[in-house]
């Protein structure tokens, strides 16, 4: 389900793209550098921001290519992106694979120890 919140619309694209002005002890001030909209995250006593306000303004950063923002991902990103995506993770493995794949070298490296006496 493609859900876009009222604080990450843009006049100017899909959502706000927002790059960070200044950083003071108490906020955290950003400008989207599509249309200009200043927005100022004030800081805890601990010295955080909001999370959620953060995360609703950040869609454009937070939007994943493979779960639940997918289909918002895909729009802020083109069609082609994600298929650029997917042929980069066809080549990847898995450290299960790595590991069995390590293993199974170690075995036979040893089988042709044994087999010529040097272990």
């Amino acid at each position: 389900m493609l859900r876009i919140y009222e604080e990450a619309k843009c006049p100017k694209g899909i959502v706000h793209d927002y790059k960070v002005s200044r950083k003071l002890p108490d906020a955290l001030i950003e400008v989207c550098v599509l249309c200009s909209k200043k927005v100022v995250y004030n800081k805890g006593k601990d010295g955080r921001i909001d999370n959620t306000k953060y995360a609703r303004a950040h869609q454009r950063d937070t939007a994943q290519p493979f779960h639940g923002s997918a289909e918002l991902f895909e729009k802020l990103y083109g069609h082609a992106e994600v298929i650029k995506l997917y042929k980069e993770m066809r080549g990847k493995k898995s450290k299960q694979q790595i590991a069995r794949e390590w293993e199974e070298t170690r075995r036979s490296i040893t089988r042709q120890a044994r087999r010529s006496k040097l272990y």
